[in-house]
């Protein structure tokens, strides 16, 4: 995906989350490593804080956002809460419903989720909506019929092609 964004005519980081080499290969080990990643909340958002000041110092003059997926999605949120991007894309990810705790956003935010979705579910996606409202923030929140959890993800069980490709 860096790539993809890269190639649209920016600067690309992809930030291990995990901080392992190699990444995860299996579903199993992936969530080991989630589990471990969160019980470090505040080394993890240290790593994506080095991550953002590093993008600031060598591109300074590009427009840098966030962009995650499930997990990764979360992390764009909190990253852009605590070092302000020009704009910050949530495909899925675990959700801010207060409005105060979102005042620190800069830029624009895209959500984009699936309406099959069990985890992060429409009733929590429109209070994020509705304390985006309060806030005063600019925001779009995409709702894709058809779509579940993971489906921009190809290695996913869940993944849905037109979905993904109707989100991007």
């Amino acid at each position: 995906m860096a790539d993809q964004f890269a190639g649209l005519g920016g600067a690309a980081l992809a930030v291990d989350l995990y901080q392992t080499q190699p990444p995860a290969s299996e579903v199993k080990e992936a969530r080991k490593l989630m589990k471990k990643a969160m019980s470090s909340k505040d080394e993890l958002l240290e790593h994506l804080q080095q991550s953002c000041r590093y993008l600031e110092q060598e591109y300074p003059n590009l427009k840098r956002a966030t962009v995650g997926w499930c997990f990764g999605g979360m992390w764009a949120l909190q990253a852009s809460l605590v070092y302000p991007m020009d704009c910050t894309i949530i495909y899925y990810g675990h959700l801010v419903t207060e409005a105060a705790a979102l005042s620190p956003l800069k830029g624009p935010v895209l959500g984009i989720f699936g309406a099959l979705d069990k985890g992060i579910k429409l009733d929590h996606v429109k209070e994020f909506e509705e304390a985006l409202q309060e806030a005063g923030k600019t925001h779009e929140i995409c709702i894709i019929e058809g779509a579940d959890h993971a489906f921009a993800n190809p290695s996913s069980k869940l993944y849905n092609k037109e979905a993904a490709d109707a989100a991007w």
